[in-house]
């Protein structure tokens, strides 16, 4: 029983860690883009300057071990090198998704398209990747994945839902559409945030049954 909630704990903890190390990627890139914008749009004000070299460097680092990452989750859950490879490339597509909505939200701002369709969009594709990521690091393991699908997809539908949820608790309920800058944004990707850990430890539990 310990050895199963020490498994239970090495899945979620990487997939938290593989959160952290992505979203410092992700805040790189767009410190990167928003100083390298400034400096282009407005390029004779005395604070405007371009990216500096050391920031340069640590966008790369960091994307490169946000890469690494994406291994961690479904090496804790068991899988073959090969499932690793191909389960990394899935979700390195799927947080460059992620950020890409994210960039079009940003710089296109409020309107009925971001508000209806790629803000929640940009959220699904959120809690999606840790989904996609935990179910192909395990599939082919016959009845413990067929388990194992319906359990993930209803928690990765509850905490999209509760993402929604977070939009209207926090914006829509006190009148009118979400202004989509950074701090609205913010809350509801945390909460879908939540699926990185929560996910690969349910798998990871259902298997140990």
């Amino acid at each position: 029983m310990r050895r199963d909630w020490i498994r239970v704990a090495l899945a979620a903890g990487a997939g938290l860690v593989s959160l952290v190390a992505c979203f410092g990627a992700f805040y790189a890139i767009q410190r990167f883009h928003s100083q390298q914008v400034q400096y282009h749009l407005h390029p004779w004000l005395e604070y405007s300057e371009p990216a500096s070299t050391t920031l340069r460097v640590v966008m790369v680092a960091t994307v490169i071990l946000a890469l690494a990452s994406f291994t961690l989750p479904p090496l804790a859950l068991g899988a073959r090198p090969g499932r690793v490879l191909s389960t990394s490339v899935l979700c390195s597509i799927g947080f460059y998704t992620f950020a890409n909505l994210y960039f079009v939200i940003l710089t296109s701002g409020s309107n009925t398209l971001n508000t209806l369709v790629v803000y929640p969009l940009m959220l699904m594709v959120l809690v999606g990747t840790s989904a996609l990521g935990s179910l192909v690091a395990v599939h082919g393991e016959g009845r413990i994945a067929a388990r194992i699908l319906p359990a993930t997809l209803i928690a990765a539908l509850t905490i999209y839902c509760a993402s929604l949820f977070a939009i209207w608790a926090t914006t829509v309920r006190g009148g009118g559409w979400p202004d989509l800058d950074w701090p609205t944004l913010l809350i509801p990707i945390i909460v879908a945030a939540f699926s990185w850990p929560v996910l690969p430890g349910i798998v990871a539990s259902l298997r140990s049954d």
